[in-house]
């Protein structure tokens, strides 16, 4: 949880219209527990999406796709670049020390705190984020397969971890989450795309065949889906 802006591990650059509806620029979540620890303290975090980036075949929007990613960019697939900045606040070690000694159970009998819901209520004081960014890429295409479009996985990568196991570790964790959780939920049914314009037209995608082998086609830095109109 933080709200001070000055913290954050990148400055905020929200589109004007942001600023004119009145929306948050950030979403605040609970403190980050501290496993074992029974007190009512939790750690003070923060994530931040600094840049995301979205290349169609040819690639010239991202300037160069890490090797793990068998550049350059191949024919009908896309690739995306994102930048993360996490922060964590750390308190001083005397803060740590006091609290670590604190008997939370004997306090506890006189007032009406409750420290054993296992949600941190109050943060830990700080002074400044420890912050670190990442850069991640991803490769993917398109595909229809049983009446759906459906995005797929065929590579990803985070840039420079170092030991090279928690690099791995880190990257089969994420792809995990693309896999069952993220793109799962971007499958769009074919017949959702099938319009009737009073009972005249219809627009509906057009079928694969020699004369359109991709569909929908990402070539040409264009993302193009190809229709047929009935009447």
């Amino acid at each position: 949880m933080l709200k001070k802006e000055k913290l954050y591990c990148s400055r905020i650059e929200a589109h004007p219209a942001v600023n004119e509806f009145k929306n948050p620029k950030i979403t605040i979540s609970p403190y980050l527990p501290i496993p074992g620890y029974a007190g009512p303290f939790g750690m003070s975090y923060l994530m931040q999406l600094t840049k995301i980036l979205i290349d169609f075949h040819p690639s010239n929007t991202i300037d160069s796709l890490p090797g793990e990613l068998e550049p350059p960019l191949r024919d009908q697939k896309f690739a995306m670049q994102a930048s993360f900045c996490v922060g964590m606040g750390c308190p001083d070690k005397r803060t740590l020390d006091y609290l670590g000694d604190f008997d939370f159970d004997v306090f506890s009998n006189y007032t009406d705190i409750n420290f054993e819901t296992g949600k941190p209520e109050y943060g830990l004081p700080f002074e400044q984020m420890n912050c670190f960014c990442l850069d991640v890429y991803a490769v993917l295409h398109v595909e229809r397969i049983d009446g759906q479009l459906r995005m797929k996985l065929d590579g990803f990568e985070i840039v420079d971890i170092r030991p090279q196991g928690l690099e791995d570790a880190m990257e089969c964790y994420v792809e995990a989450i693309m896999r069952l959780s993220i793109l799962p939920k971007l499958r769009i049914q074919l017949s959702d795309l099938v319009f009737n314009i009073q009972n005249y037209v219809t627009i509906e995608p057009t079928p694969i065949s020699g004369d359109v082998p991709f569909n929908p086609s990402i070539a040409e830095d264009t993302l193009s889906v190809f229709v047929n109109l009935n009447s």
